[in-house]
């Protein structure tokens, strides 16, 4: 590297490079230090305090085993004449939680002309593994009877 790069590039307190611009704009930001101050200290302590998968598919085990979430960690609807069923979001955040070092989530980037556009993410701290999906969700519910715009936040959401 050029001694121009260099004077341009900082070591955050993690070790990593980070551009002297980034910096600045997150010292300008009290809730942008705030949220990478977070993601640090969680990776810190994930890297920390490894999981033990033997103990996490343990807990997996046992939360699985609670009725109320027996009772909704699957769906299935009719679609067609037959039935589709597979693994719920209320299974996978169960799995996550006993798993541990895992940040997940979904967030609405956008909400304009009866559509959402939202963004699911999951991010093994532990790994640095990530995945991210954006999809967008018409405001409409599909029913036998046709379909139904969605006009209530609630509902919506």
């Amino acid at each position: 590297m050029t001694e121009t790069r260099l004077a341009n590039i900082e070591e955050n307190e993690m070790g990593y490079a980070a551009p002297v611009s980034s910096r600045a704009v997150v010292a300008e930001n009290p809730s942008v230090a705030r949220e990478v101050a977070t993601i640090q200290a969680q990776l810190v302590i994930a890297k920390h305090f490894p999981r033990d998968e033997a103990e996490s598919f343990r807990r997996i085990e046992a939360c699985c085993s609670r009725p109320t979430l027996a009772n909704n960690a699957v769906y299935a609807y009719a679609r067609g004449g037959t039935d589709i069923s597979g693994p719920s979001i209320r299974l996978a955040e169960a799995v996550a939680r006993a798993f541990g070092n895992i940040k997940y989530g979904f967030e609405e980037a956008d909400n304009s002309n009866g559509v959402s556009k939202v963004r699911a993410y999951a991010y093994d701290m532990e790994t640095n593994t990530q995945a991210e999906r954006i999809f967008s969700v018409p405001h409409i519910r599909q029913t036998r009877t046709g379909r139904t715009a969605l006009t209530d936040p609630r509902d919506i959401y």
